[in-house]
């Protein structure tokens, strides 16, 4: 299967999140009927992100970059982030703004910096000052290596990236969606998050803290409208 054809599956199990209303009741009635592979219904009412904006870190590329364009199909807006060459970057907002309403900007920032983590949520306020509806924590990368060859610098970068940056990101948006009474966290996790591979270190440990940030999340904005879920793809060839 392509990255693209991948993409749009991990897509649109996020609009699925994005448009959710009543976890416990979905939950039931999967239990219920069994769970099945989700296909959006062309009656699916996807009206209600047009307007609304979603952050989508790491997104110049691989599971990012196909999770804004269905995102952008639908109307929302989109703020995205990653390294990438001008060139590249520029062809991302002209191919995301080609649908209908929707705003794409690109800040730069890197996320194994905690200051460019602050600055980030600074220059969003000042850009789009109507604020985040849809926050998409999908920033991440890999490395292998036995523990006792992987640097200590090396593993603060990685929990910086993937664990450090979705909080402080979450703990600086979720004000103002709690306030809306409506926004999405959506967490990318892995297969990763539930079991774990040798020389894997650091990436595993990442993966399963994130599920766990995206628990407490979840509990703490239970019945304000706002939700916190994972996803958690298997292997996938992202560019490196």
């Amino acid at each position: 299967m392509s990255l693209r054809k991948l993409g749009s599956e991990y897509g649109s199990a996020i609009l699925e999140r994005v448009l959710q209303t009543n976890v416990l009741d979905k939950w039931m009635s999967q239990c219920i009927h069994g769970f099945r592979r989700h296909t959006r219904s062309k009656s699916t009412n996807i009206n209600c992100l047009r307007g609304k904006t979603a952050l989508v870190t790491g997104s110049t590329s691989g599971i990012g970059l196909s999770v804004a364009r269905p995102l952008a199909e639908n109307g929302c807006n989109i703020v995205y982030t990653g390294f990438s060459d001008k060139q590249h970057i520029d062809n991302i907002k002209s191919e995301l703004e080609k649908h209908e309403y929707v705003k794409a900007v690109y800040i730069d920032a890197d996320l194994s910096n905690s200051d460019d983590i602050a600055r980030l949520g600074d220059q969003i306020n000042n850009k789009v000052p109507e604020g985040i509806d849809i926050l998409v924590n999908n920033a991440g990368f890999q490395h292998v290596s036995l523990v006792e060859e992987c640097s200590a610098k090396k593993w603060d970068s990685m929990l910086t990236v993937m664990l450090t940056a979705p909080f402080l990101l979450t703990q600086h948006f979720i004000p103002a969606m709690r306030c809306k009474g409506w926004g999405r966290i959506i967490n990318m996790a892995s297969a990763h998050g539930h079991v774990a591979s040798p020389r894997k270190a650091g990436y595993v440990t990442c993966k399963h803290g994130i599920i766990g940030l995206t628990k407490v999340v979840a509990l703490e904005t239970a019945g304000s409208g706002v939700t916190c879920n994972a996803v958690c793809p298997g292997y996938v060839n992202t560019p490196r």
